[in-house]
């Protein structure tokens, strides 16, 4: 069977927003970079077979997860045990430092739901107004 080899890291263009530089993939972790813009936001969804960690390496981060919600800094982490829904809007450009931890990591395990829960539709509402407002000034 033929092999291949990977030059790391690896870079990939997703949309015309989001660049994602792969670190490390292997069958049980893998480690990536995003480069997220003011504005991105990713879908609420769960990862079925891994766990994920986020580190914010610049920028604001607003994240949330079943009735909770912070707005990470620089230099600060969550992290969301599998089946938990979350999601995260991009305050300002952002680079994320993201991990993956699980039985296999490769598989793509994703489970978009496709209504964000009222509550946090509400708070991006009033968020996305107020930076209108404050960038009409």
């Amino acid at each position: 069977m033929p092999t291949s080899t990977i030059d790391w890291p690896v870079e990939i263009e997703i949309r015309d927003r989001r660049t994602i530089t792969y670190l490390v993939d292997s069958s049980t972790h893998a480690i990536q970079l995003l480069h997220c813009k003011e504005g991105d936001m990713t879908s609420w969804h769960i990862h079925e077979h891994k766990s994920q960690q986020l580190t914010v390496l610049s920028g604001l981060v607003w994240f949330f997860t079943n009735g909770r919600d912070v707005i990470l800094h620089p230099g600060e982490t969550i992290r969301v045990d599998r089946s938990v829904p979350h999601c995260f809007a991009v305050i300002s450009d952002a680079v994320i430092l993201e991990s993956y931890i699980g039985a296999d990591v490769s598989r793509d395990d994703i489970v978009r739901r496709h209504t964000l829960p009222e509550v946090i539709e509400d708070k991006l509402r009033h968020f996305l107004k107020n930076r209108q407002h404050r960038d009409a000034l």
